[in-house]
């Protein structure tokens, strides 16, 4: 924990008066340190982001103000978070018949690579960030900023998707963070229309993209028929 603080010391000094960057802080890198390096090296006791943001308040002395207040001002940054858009990026196979999923190691879902966007940082470079992060790829050469599904939720929530058609099935996929992805593999779009079909909860993240997805598909395969003849 210490060294967790010591390796993020200077943004947490520099945000001390505001708590929610600092929860917004410390639930990116830190804490998925903390259960990767942590847990699997010292053997740490697991904790829940709030715990984990409680127990640095009070190590920090600069931080320990934000303690009196804090399941007020933490319940208010998990609002503000559901607000932070996020992106990503869907990786299909050549064929457009496949396409990459990871599975979370904390509840199983099963989704596309994806993130809430850091402050500074530009669409493209939060879905770079995370596939990388994910499945230990970069598609910075690969992802096309006109290429997109999006879908604006309830809440405001806002999910952007890039989409690349151009992903080798034997490319070589690891995660950066072991601790937070569980499984990486391609699935068939017939195999993943049968899960949201059946509704089986690991797979809700995907559904609302499934649709979009099948049209963008369509479209590109007629656009090519129509250059080929």
């Amino acid at each position: 924990m210490n060294d967790i603080i010591a390796r993020n010391w200077l943004d947490l000094y520099t945000y001390r008066t505001d708590p929610l960057r600092i929860y917004f802080i410390l639930s990116q890198s830190p804490y998925w340190l903390y259960l990767d390096y942590g847990m699997k090296k010292y053997r740490v006791t697991e904790l829940t982001e709030s715990e984990f943001c409680f127990n640095v308040l009070k190590r920090c002395q600069f931080l320990e103000q934000h303690l009196p207040k804090f399941e007020d001002t933490f319940s208010e940054f998990s609002r503000y978070r559901k607000m932070v858009p996020t992106y990503g990026a869907i990786l299909l196979n050549k064929e457009m018949t496949k396409v990459v999923l990871v599975t979370t190691c904390k509840y199983g879902y099963k989704c596309f690579p994806k993130s809430k966007i850091n402050e500074g940082e530009t669409e493209v470079e939060c879905a770079v960030r995370e596939v990388y992060e994910e499945i230990g790829y970069d598609i910075t050469e690969l992802i096309n900023d006109k290429e997109y599904l999006f879908i604006e939720g309830i809440d405001e929530k806002f999910t952007k998707l890039f989409v690349i058609n151009s992903f080798k099935e034997l490319m070589q996929m690891k995660p950066t963070v072991s601790y937070e992805i569980e499984e990486i593999k391609f699935y068939s779009i017939e195999e993943l229309e049968e899960h949201c079909q059946k509704k089986e909860k690991a797979f809700c993240q995907i559904k609302e993209f499934l649709g979009p997805l099948k049209k963008w598909i369509r479209k590109k395969k007629n656009s090519k028929l129509i250059i080929t003849q």
